[in-house]
């Protein structure tokens, strides 16, 4: 002790550091006190808006779910549109849609059985 008054400079560090310490701490607390009151202040408004006859959270979740679900059929449209392709008429295949006409008109027999073939082709698979 009687070191402390011959030499009371680390004394004073000491209480410097003590005071500093509690202003910090002080600081942090009313921070923290403001947070809640705005968080707080943030709740009751949200139930007042609730109480008023507000959208509730299910019906809020519920209209965004279906926004959602129309954009989405939206983009699924747009990529199906421009995955369309032309309509492709060669000289080939305007060849043999005629023959096959001509075919057919001269004898619907055989037409009938290429049908028949081909649907028990399907049936098979």
């Amino acid at each position: 002790m009687a070191q402390i008054l011959v030499n009371p400079k680390p004394l004073m560090g000491a209480v410097l550091l003590l005071v500093v310490g509690a202003g910090l701490a002080v600081l942090l607390l009313r921070k923290e006190k403001s947070a809640a009151r705005t968080s707080g202040a943030t709740a009751i408004a949200a139930a007042a808006e609730h109480v008023q006859g507000g959208p509730s959270i299910e019906e809020q979740m519920r209209a965004r779910l279906e926004e959602q679900a129309s954009l989405q059929d939206r983009l699924d449209q747009q990529a199906l549109d421009s995955l369309k392709l032309p309509k492709v008429n060669t000289k080939k295949t305007e060849v043999l849609v005629k023959q096959v006409k001509e075919n057919a008109k001269k004898d619907a027999g055989v037409g009938a059985h290429v049908l028949r073939a081909w649907i028990a082709e399907q049936d098979k698979d």
